[in-house]
């Protein structure tokens, strides 16, 4: 007869004296009975004894599993090979379009690595590049890019011309494409909006750092950037297009204060219903940046002030769902294709020379800076956490800087999340 135990990617919690087990790696909720709290208690409970439909939902769920599976083994299995593969069935591609920007952001990373300013990429060898990739792996079946810079639509020509020279090919060979931009907002045009259908943009990432005089002081802008911005929002929200918008807010110590009149001011003019709004914290400021306790303090303050104002939906979404890698880039065939031509596996690497891992002429160069991003080693404290498929060890490039998750916290705030929405 099958035996089962219960899954090590559970987390169970109570609220108003009900018992609730969530499960990571399914991304499942359920509510318990007395008799299936105690059964899930028990060490060794003979799980055949419920009826056959809690049984298999159980199962089906991800809530129990075979007795002979050994679930952390499952998954670093499949991990391996998503990461090794040779011919990924999907691939993704930042292209960092130019490095030139119209704003002056007070913290971007990518200021202090530059290298050479006013630079724009290569399309043709960008193209080819990608061409190349396509042609050798016949298992590719989905294709995504981000439109990355500087500020991209400075070389919105080049998300044109790029897009123009894949599609056909893409279209012939049945690979399903999308891209995305990640894009200060500023120089969106009606002709950008016309074109979002037909270069196939599904999304895009705005940043907003606060209110008006908060926003020119981060973003380094003039004054009406803000309202400009904000117009370029509600015009792609208004149009034909399917796209999607995201409007992230970066915050620090010195404007958060700012960041929650900005949720304020953004649900009074109804950007909620359209738009998906994001919290983020500010890495790499002078000194005004949250500790991880802080800001996960902030993020649950966050998602308190969404569920009182109704959008418990949107809260919803911000539940981590679990994943083969800790980032996409990990896997094989994924790079930033940087301005100068250079692949490289982190957005923070763009402009550094230390962490170039191919070229669009060259491709790959197996050296130790792809290898040492790539490498699927477990640590030991995350080999029986039940958080594992949703955080996957956390950022790779903070991992190599030395940064770990702190797992306790992480657990708490999950848990604090759940009691919210449940």
């Amino acid at each position: 007869m099958e035996k089962y135990k219960t899954s090590i990617f559970n987390i169970p919690f109570d609220k108003e004296g009900i018992t609730y087990i969530y499960n990571t790696m399914s991304g499942s909720l359920i509510k318990l009975d007395d008799a299936s709290r105690d059964a899930f208690e028990q060490t060794d409970f003979d799980f055949t004894t419920f009826d056959s439909h809690l049984l298999e939902k159980l199962l089906c769920k991800g809530f129990i599993v075979k007795s002979h599976i050994d679930e952390m083994g499952m998954l670093y299995e499949k991990t391996n090979e998503a990461i090794y593969s040779s011919f990924p069935s999907a691939v993704s591609y930042t292209i960092v379009l130019t490095n030139k920007c119209n704003y002056t952001c007070k913290y971007c990373f990518e200021a202090k690595n530059k290298q050479s300013n006013n630079a724009t990429i290569d399309v043709d060898k960008t193209v080819s590049f990608i061409l190349k990739q396509i042609e050798h792996n016949k298992e590719l079946k989905y294709l995504r890019i981000t439109w990355f810079g500087g500020e991209p639509l400075i070389y919105e020509d080049g998300i044109d011309i790029i897009t123009g020279k894949l599609l056909p090919v893409l279209s012939e060979r049945r690979i399903k494409y999308t891209s995305s931009i990640i894009t200060n907002g500023y120089l969106i045009s009606d002709q950008f909006i016309d074109n979002l259908e037909k270069n196939q943009i599904s999304s895009i990432q705005i940043t907003l750092d606060g209110m008006p005089e908060v926003y020119a002081d981060y973003k380094g802008t003039a004054p009406g950037a803000f309202d400009r911005v904000l117009s370029n929002i509600k015009k792609i929200c208004t149009s034909k297009s399917s796209c999607s918008v995201g409007i992230r807010l970066n915050c620090d110590k010195d404007n958060i204060s700012s960041i929650f009149s900005l949720l304020d001011y953004l649900d009074a003019s109804g950007f909620f219903a359209n738009c998906n709004i994001n919290l983020a914290p500010i890495t790499g400021s002078d000194g005004s940046e949250f500790s991880d306790a802080e800001y996960e303090i902030i993020q649950l303050k966050f998602y308190s002030y969404l569920c009182d104002k109704g959008y418990k939906e949107l809260v919803k979404k911000k539940l981590k769902k679990s994943r083969l890698m800790s980032c996409g880039y990990v896997g094989s065939g994924s790079y930033i294709i940087d301005v100068d031509g250079t692949l490289k596996k982190c957005e923070r690497y763009v402009g550094m020379q230390d962490k170039v891992v191919g070229d669009v002429i060259l491709g790959r160069y197996y050296n130790s800076a792809e290898r040492e991003f790539q490498l699927n080693d477990i640590l030991d404290k995350c080999m029986s956490c039940s958080l594992y498929p949703i955080c996957r060890g956390g950022c790779k490039n903070s991992r190599l800087s030395g940064k770990e998750i702190d797992c306790h916290l992480q657990r708490d705030n999950l848990i604090k999340l759940l009691n919210m929405l449940v």
